[in-house]
């Protein structure tokens, strides 16, 4: 697959919110994200985000297959939550 082919399938791809539903018996049902997703909600690169695992300032993936990995959505929306908080925090 070409480079153009990837970017026109990317383009095309629906946008898919973070949203955390509940389910009839109360308990969240947990979006896993992968890394494209998890790229457009915090808006860092890869290499960002496998420096921030590694240095334990970003939530760790979980594996979902010999070579698949993804994000819990709550996680992540945690993370982007105390950035928003930490930049607040500075300005005050």
């Amino acid at each position: 697959m070409t480079n153009q082919n990837r970017a026109a399938r990317a383009i095309l791809r629906p946008p898919i919110p973070p949203v955390v539903s509940s389910n009839p018996t109360g308990q969240a049902d947990e979006r896993i994200l992968r890394l494209p997703e998890v790229k457009d909600q915090t808006g860092l690169g890869r290499s960002s985000i496998y420096k921030g695992v590694k240095e334990k300032t970003f939530p760790a993936p979980c594996p979902l297959g010999a070579r698949a990995v993804g994000w819990l959505a709550s996680e992540i929306s945690a993370w982007v939550e105390a950035r928003k908080a930490a930049r607040q925090e500075a300005a005050a």
